[in-house]
């Protein structure tokens, strides 16, 4: 995946982050096959296969019913997300650039 293309995704994936917090599977449609793509694009390194799947997680989570993790508010369900994209973001720049 060239840089180009990892912004672009991040940013869509961030761009889905307003769909939530609450219920909406086609959002996380897209999310997953935003997802899948990255998956897709070259065969993951062990850290880039752990932070695809926990921004998959992170927007199962966001994009529930309730939008939040047990026992957590919906503003650190946000932040969560956040931050894993932004890891998977440096992740796949990382790569692009041969460095994992």
């Amino acid at each position: 995946m060239q840089a180009a293309d990892i912004g672009h995704v991040i940013e869509q994936l961030k761009a889905l982050m307003g769909t939530g917090p609450g219920s909406n599977p086609e959002a996380q449609a897209q999310a997953e096959a935003m997802l899948d793509r990255i998956r897709q694009a070259a065969p993951p390194t062990p850290y880039t296969a752990e932070r695809v799947a926990a921004v998959a997680s992170g927007f199962r989570t966001w994009l529930s019913a309730g939008g939040s993790q047990a026992g957590g508010s919906v503003d650190d369900c946000r932040r969560s997300l956040q931050r894993e994209i932004d890891k998977l973001r440096h992740a796949l720049s990382r790569r692009s650039e041969g460095q994992d």
